[in-house]
């Protein structure tokens, strides 16, 4: 029997015990499966790292309470994804009061930062947005104190200032504000809290990038995989330029695809055929395919007690809907890992009805009169309530009617003109119900002067009037 280790990323991870099928396997019910076995939990938390695209959540936006004009301060954050890890190489956009100041990346575990200063006083909304995340906070920008503080310099983007009154260069880095008693001590020292030397820039293509940090300026970008290629490059484009040169063109994305039929009125996969760029896969509950990305063809058949409702596409990371086409047969450009449910229910099956008519053997020009009759079920017998019952006269309305609870339904009419007329009293149908109609063909002829009225035909199945005025 398998057994439960851990969940990692969203999966749940069973192991499988010797002499049944030894190693790790993903369950693949929520989430993309990883379809074979791993002899070692490492290599199954890799390769579900390989099928996870990394969804932007989170943003996180920090910053001092307060800061005096034109001294800078520092906002920094993280950025985080679905499952709560950072994500690195993210672009970052900080807004000042709505307006955008600054765009910087994040390292390699989502954090960011910037130095940025504020002309004006006063309370500012300061803003970070990654993807389409959004973060705020407010920070009090205060009026310089009357120290005779003046500006120096910006060294490796710290502004740094000289106070007299002290004798002393203050500068802020990261929220903290340091003194020194020399300009150069000052730079010395700011050197230090940012550090020199190699700083990882990002991943790109399987590659690391790297830009050397010297004394107040940044020089050159490097890869240097086992091959020995490297740089410098002066701009982190070129970098990724000479590396696509370096590499085979890169393969198309492929992303995991899940088609399935559900019945959602029994919560239940229903076994069907699936066409996916017209080929068929026969399916017990639904399928996870490997598809490029790019613009696919998908189609299924719905079994004969079913009635198609339309697909229902869910982005497989977050469970979001992205469309519900009502279409059987769709194209869907394939862009990341997705879930195409097509919804169907059973089909309705229609009752035959029979519906009966009666009416009293006589009457005259303009003579109100009933007729009655019943709507019931045909084969079971059993009287239908609450449904309409239209009325006619040779195609001349004589209004409609409304069955009771025993099904009987009952109309008050006359007939203004003379003559032999088919009544006729109909059932328009009804959801699971059949329509049925009660009528018989006008008899033709002059019948005696003395017979107000005849009957043409079967009681139950309409009546045929003849009815006389005075000469």
């Amino acid at each position: 029997m398998p057994v439960f280790q851990k969940t990692y990323r969203g999966h749940d991870i069973y192991y499988y015990s010797p002499g049944e099928y030894p190693g790790y396997q993903d369950d693949g019910y929520a989430t993309p499966a990883i379809a074979r076995l791993y002899a070692y939990l490492p290599d199954l938390e890799s390769a579900i790292r390989s099928i996870t695209q990394p969804v932007i959540t989170s943003v996180t936006i920090s910053a001092p309470s307060s800061a005096e004009e034109g001294v800078s301060f520092t906002i920094s954050g993280t950025v985080k994804d679905q499952f709560g890890v950072g994500v690195g190489g993210a672009s970052v956009t900080l807004f000042v009061i709505g307006s955008e100041v600054a765009t910087v990346s994040t390292n390699s575990a989502g954090g960011y930062s910037r130095s940025i200063s504020i002309s004006g006083t006063g309370i500012y909304e300061l803003a970070a947005e990654a993807d389409t995340k959004r973060a705020y906070t407010d920070i009090t920008i205060t009026t310089p104190e009357e120290t005779g503080r003046v500006y120096v310099e910006t060294y490796r983007e710290i502004d740094i200032y000289y106070n007299p009154t002290a004798d002393m260069y203050y500068y802020t880095v990261e929220g903290v504000e340091h003194y020194q008693p020399t300009l150069e001590q000052a730079r010395t020292h700011i050197d230090t809290l940012l550090a020199t030397g190699w700083k990882l820039i990002e991943v790109y293509r399987g590659i690391r990038i790297w830009l050397y940090q010297t004394v107040g300026e940044y020089w050159g970008y490097y890869f240097n995989p086992t091959t020995g290629q490297q740089g410098p490059y002066s701009t982190l484009q070129g970098c990724r330029n000479a590396i696509d040169a370096f590499l085979e063109p890169e393969p198309p994305a492929q992303y995991v695809v899940g088609v399935g039929l559900y019945d959602g009125e029994n919560s239940k996969y229903v076994p069907s055929t699936i066409i996916v760029d017209g080929i068929r896969y026969a399916i017990s509950t639904y399928e996870v395919l490997n598809l490029e990305e790019g613009v696919h063809r998908f189609d299924l058949e719905v079994p004969a007690d079913y009635d198609w409702v339309k697909w229902i596409i869910i982005r497989w990371s977050t469970g979001e809907i992205l469309s519900e086409p009502t279409g059987r047969s769709i194209s869907w450009n394939v862009v990341e890992d997705t879930f195409l449910q097509g919804v169907i229910q059973l089909a309705i099956v229609n009752v035959p009805t029979t519906t009966t008519i009666s009416a009293p053997s006589e009457a005259a020009v303009n003579e109100r009169f009933n007729i009655s009759g019943i709507l019931y079920e045909s084969e079971a017998g059993i009287p239908i309530p609450n449904q309409p019952i239209n009325h006619s006269y040779n195609g001349r309305s004589l209004g409609s009617s409304t069955t009771g609870v025993d099904g009987n339904y009952l109309k008050e009419i006359s007939i203004p003109e003379s003559g032999t007329w088919t009544i006729k009293s109909e059932f328009p149908g009804a959801e699971a119900l059949q329509t049925s109609r009660a009528l018989v063909d006008a008899v033709v002829g002059a019948p005696p002067i003395e017979t107000a009225l005849l009957i043409a035909g079967p009681i139950v199945t309409g009546l045929a009037l003849v009815i006389y005025g005075s000469r």
